[in-house]
């Protein structure tokens, strides 16, 4: 299993007014955005996006809001498609369809299934 011990992005675009940033991630080989969560103790959301993506908010943000608008969102429905994972684990406990999640590439099984909430 491999290990990450901290997650980067590359040419990394923040955007405050919206409280996310996007960019390329070296250790997954992916794009992603990372919306920050102003909790009780504040955290992070990670999701998947394409370099398509990445380009459609460098180009024409307004685009790239509506297209993300649940995943930019700070609510509990943070688990769309796209959802990667959090570092907090109220995001795991109770979320709608949370224990649904999307299958993985190497068909890994779904280690929410069984949870218990």
């Amino acid at each position: 299993m491999l290990e990450i011990e901290k997650i980067t992005l590359k040419n990394k675009i923040v955007d405050k007014d919206n409280y996310f940033e996007i960019g390329y991630c070296e250790e997954l080989k992916i794009y992603m955005m990372h919306v920050f969560v102003s909790w009780i103790a504040s955290y992070y959301r990670y999701y998947k996006i394409d370099e398509g993506d990445y380009n459609l908010y460098k180009n024409n943000p307004q685009s790239f809001y509506k297209k993300y608008e649940n995943e930019i969102k700070q609510n509990n429905n943070a688990y769309t498609e796209n959802f990667i994972g959090s570092s907090a684990l109220r995001d795991y406990d109770g979320v709608k369809d949370f224990q649904h999640s999307y299958p993985t590439k190497n068909e890994i099984i779904n280690p929410f299934q069984n949870y218990i909430y």
